[in-house]
């Protein structure tokens, strides 16, 4: 199984509520839709998943579109809640892992390889590195994660192997 990891696009710098993409982001989600489509350098989705915040649902609707798969939105991908203790919010992480051994189809005769992509927040995916068996490096585990940033991974004997990163930036304004 492949995962795809994603910091949300570049969202409005309003920190009230919950903000949508500004234009830049809105950019940097249709680029994501055409890193993958129509032979992108980023794998083929089989599954599309992200946290309920609009700017993170945004970011991967061009995607979602391109790709004719629905976007799931799961709440264990939302970034930490102001009263949730690091416990709790671990807790919600860890659970999102085990959901995600049960999303790989790959198992399933005749199915394609599965390719999970993920949105979420930078809260959110610093915790997660930090729980998944990986063979990150501590350079690569403190790496920065701007808005649309990715990290690809294969899973093989539950051993998350980093594939591929980037930061998915327009150009030529």
């Amino acid at each position: 199984m492949k995962v795809v990891i994603f910091r949300h696009a570049t969202r409005s710098p309003s920190s009230l509520g919950d903000p949508s993409l500004n234009e830049e982001g809105k950019k940097q989600a249709q680029l994501i839709a055409s890193s993958v489509f129509p032979s992108g350098s980023l794998p083929l989705p089989t599954q599309i998943i992200s946290s309920p915040k609009r700017r993170a649902m945004e970011t991967f609707l061009p995607l979602s579109y391109s790709a004719h798969l629905p976007l799931t939105v799961n709440q264990g991908l939302d970034e930490r809640g102001h009263h949730e203790s690091l416990k709790t919010f671990t807790l919600r992480i860890k659970h999102f892992l085990s959901q995600l051994e049960t999303l790989d189809q790959s198992s399933l005769p005749s199915s394609p390889p599965s390719c999970i992509y993920v949105c979420s927040h930078l809260d959110w995916i610093e915790e997660f590195l930090m729980l998944i068996p990986s063979d990150l490096s501590d350079t690569e585990l403190s790496s920065p994660w701007s808005p649309a940033t990715f990290k690809s991974f294969k899973i093989v004997d539950s051993i998350w192997s980093l594939i591929d990163s980037g930061v998915i930036e327009p150009y030529g304004d």
